[in-house]
């Protein structure tokens, strides 16, 4: 399911970045680690769903989340009409 993943770390210069995977320039800079880790979850459910890891002042994984795709890119249930229901079960042969 992870379709981007993002990375939340501390600024050489103070502050936090919100980095992508596989990039060198911080998507997002902020005074915060909690404003980062917030900024990486609605970058990655904009680009339907991901993955957020967390490092710590020190380069290693302190946490990492799932993010899930918003709502309205989840597949929907598909329902069938009872006209339809009726159709099929004339059909079966039992």
């Amino acid at each position: 399911m992870a379709k981007s993943t993002r990375y939340v770390r501390a600024n050489k210069a103070g502050g936090w970045e919100v980095l992508k995977e596989g990039h060198r320039r911080a998507t997002a800079l902020t005074d915060t680690k909690e404003k980062a880790v917030r900024r990486a979850r609605d970058l990655a459910q904009r680009e339907g769903g991901g993955e957020i890891r967390i490092l710590n002042r020190y380069g290693k994984v302190a946490d990492s989340r799932t993010v899930a795709p918003p709502r309205s890119t989840r597949r929907k249930s598909f329902k069938t009409s009872s006209s339809t229901a009726r159709t099929a079960r004339s059909r079966d042969p039992r």
